[in-house]
């Protein structure tokens, strides 16, 4: 009886640890693409509170875990990550990454001694975005766990379905009603120039959402599309496909998928119509390969009408872009921005080459990099791979690069064992998804938005659960082989969900809590009370921002203003110090310690403007 009682409490945990699952796969898209840090801490509490179920739900019946692919590469990736963040030597940090050391320089003589520095240029965006992609990562690793039962399976691509029908939809009605709001309340950027499309503020985050998606929607169809029969013609194909059983099924599937192909090309991103088209070909390339598949007709005719019809009626938008990239002047050639910026992304290359500057610091560096005179301002390189490069350096190129490919031969090994059409189906569609992104990747940043990012390691956990989840067998529900159970193993995972979840609270919590008390602070200042007041007022609100955000660099220097309003010069120094600390590509922050210092000490303060900063910070 105790048994039986425990055994349907792992049961409902684990019942309850998949129905987050599918909430987080619901939440990131809809939460405005997981944009802002509200929604990525939404996301990430989900995918611990998900994987601290499942860990419990584990008993020594149970394996742990079962085997993951490219698991090696996906843990080595997160060593490298935390590595980032670990403040080391700076002897050690000088001969790593010299680059690195070089920037902090300034602030060692500012300071008067070097201290332990991390291998980044700005300790709390790395520390961010390595959030956001060890959490990633761990939801490849919670999908493939998860997804080891084919009830599981079906539900989720059902729901991923339906909610990516649902979004098309919504998009296209969007477009054409309130392209400049999103569900009709929430108001874009002035900056969104393009307007938006879905939640989506970006359209071309949106059409890579959409790429993922559309070649499951063709898995489905084609698996449920009847045999083929032996001279039967395609006239009589067609009427039995549309009038069998399960046939308002396939009709909505190519309804949705209209809307889908539809909303891409609306969305008027070059990137993404050749990255959806370049999806579909594989996937057609892919099916063609399984025996029961290579006398279907119908699909092939399908997806050429699909995406003809998409072309359509959108063919001069489509049109107009593509040649505004071809220039004809002094001979045929590719005009666009982004090559200028791909071109000054190399020279980040090329000087911190082995680690990178560190995850998220693309945008603090490029303006000392950047070339050319416009009035954007690059927050990301336009291209995924660069942007890792320059992050991460070799290190994090090759450790992402074998992950994919380890990913990518673990799953095509084992489809060409696989007879049952739905699991190849599914394992093409998810595939050709996962091609069509690192595709787009070559010309955008897709994977650095919260949702797109997400779902491009759901899209790698979908494919190796669909290769390795048997349909017909309950006695072995997966062909992954269990890892030995080791009692140790459920506390160290519960330790780890634990701490990541303690860290995202930390982080993204204590950060939103800290910018309403700095939005506090600033309205406080134009409010009219006596100055001593107002003054113990913004130092109040901006010493509990600057604990409650303590990576962060601005509170500092707010702090470091008003001190020097007093004036108490020696604490408005110490405080602008501590700001170039955590974040010493900022000119503003090099400028003030250098103007307070003149007044401690002019000796020392004109020696040190002699040597200034060192090329790679945020100035001219």
């Amino acid at each position: 009886m105790n048994n039986n009682h425990y055994g349907a409490t792992t049961a409902r945990m684990e019942t309850a640890s998949f129905l987050l699952f599918l909430i987080t796969l619901c939440f990131a898209p809809l939460a405005f693409g997981t944009s802002e840090s509200w929604s990525i801490l939404v996301m990430e509490i989900l995918i611990s509170c998900s994987g601290l179920l499942f860990i419990c739900s584990r008993t020594k019946n149970e394996p742990c875990i079962y085997e993951t692919p490219a698991l090696v590469p996906a843990l080595l990736l997160i060593f490298f990550l935390l590595l980032q963040c670990l403040p080391l030597p700076s002897s050690l940090v000088r001969v790593i990454a010299p680059n690195i050391y070089q920037i902090y320089t300034p602030v060692f003589e500012l300071h008067g001694s070097p201290f332990w520095i991390p291998l980044t240029v700005h300790f709390e965006a790395t520390v961010r975005e390595v959030l956001r992609l060890i959490f990633s990562l761990g939801f490849y690793v919670l999908t493939v766990q998860l997804l080891t039962k084919s009830s599981r399976l079906r539900i989720t691509v059902y729901t991923v379905l339906v909610l990516s029908g649902g979004l098309a939809f919504e998009a296209l009605v969007q477009k054409f009603i309130s392209p400049q709001m999103i569900y009709g309340f929430k108001h874009i950027p002035a900056s969104a120039w393009q307007g938006a499309l879905g939640p989506w503020v970006n359209p071309n985050q949106y059409a890579g959402f959409m790429v993922m998606v559309s070649p499951l929607f063709l898995a489905l169809f084609f698996y449920l599309l009847p045999a083929l029969k032996k001279n039967e013609s395609s006239k009589t194909y067609i009427l039995t496909a549309l009038t069998s059983r399960g046939g308002n099924l396939r009709l909505l599937l190519v309804f949705f998928l209209a809307l889908i192909l539809s909303s891409i090309f609306l969305s008027h991103s070059r990137g993404g119509v050749l990255s959806v088209c370049l999806a579909v070909f594989l996937f057609y390339v892919f099916s063609v390969s399984h025996k029961s598949l290579t006398k279907q007709r119908f699909p092939f005719l399908l997806i050429i009408s699909l995406l003809g019809i998409a072309l359509f009626f959108n063919w001069n938008s489509i049109l107009h872009k593509f040649s505004s990239t071809i220039s004809l002047h002094n001979g045929i050639g590719i005009q666009d921005g982004r090559l200028q910026v791909w071109q000054d992304s190399l020279q980040i290359i090329y000087d911190f080459p082995l680690t990178g500057a560190g995850f998220g610091t693309f945008h603090d560096l490029f303006p000392a990099y950047k070339s050319f005179s416009d009035i954007y301002s690059y927050m990301h390189a336009h291209n995924d791979y660069l942007e890792l490069l320059t992050d991460g350096g070799i290190i994090a190129f090759c450790l992402g690069g074998w992950f994919i490919v380890s990913m990518y031969s673990t799953v095509w090994k084992q489809l060409k064992h696989r007879q049952d059409p739905y699991a190849f189906l599914l394992t093409i569609g998810a595939l050709s998804g996962i091609s069509g992104m690192l595709f787009y990747s070559l010309t955008d940043f897709n994977l650095h938005n919260g949702a797109n990012g997400l779902y491009f390691f759901f899209l790698c956990g979908l494919a190796v659960s669909a290769a390795h989840t048997r349909h017909h067998s309950h006695a072995k529900p997966t062909l992954l082989g269990p890892q030995n159970y080791l009692p140790q193993k459920n506390s160290f995972f519960c330790i780890a969900c634990f701490v990541l979840l303690t860290a995202a609270s930390l982080v993204m919590g204590g950060g939103l809590l800290a910018e309403r008390n700095y939005k506090l602070a600033k309205k406080v200042s134009v409010q009219m009370m006596r100055p001593e007041k107002k003054r113990a007022r913004m130092i109040f609100l901006l010493e509990k921002a600057q604990h409650q955000a303590p990576f962060s660099a601005k509170y500092d220097y707010a702090l470091a203003n008003l001190a020097s309003d007093i004036p108490d010069t020696t604490s408005a120094f110490t405080l602008s110090v501590s700001a170039m600390r955590k974040q010493p590509t900022e000119k503003a922050f090099y400028q003030s310690a250098v103007s307070l210092l003149s007044e401690i000490d002019p000796v020392r303060a004109k020696q040190f403007s002699k040597t200034g900063p060192h090329k790679n910070t945020n100035g001219e």
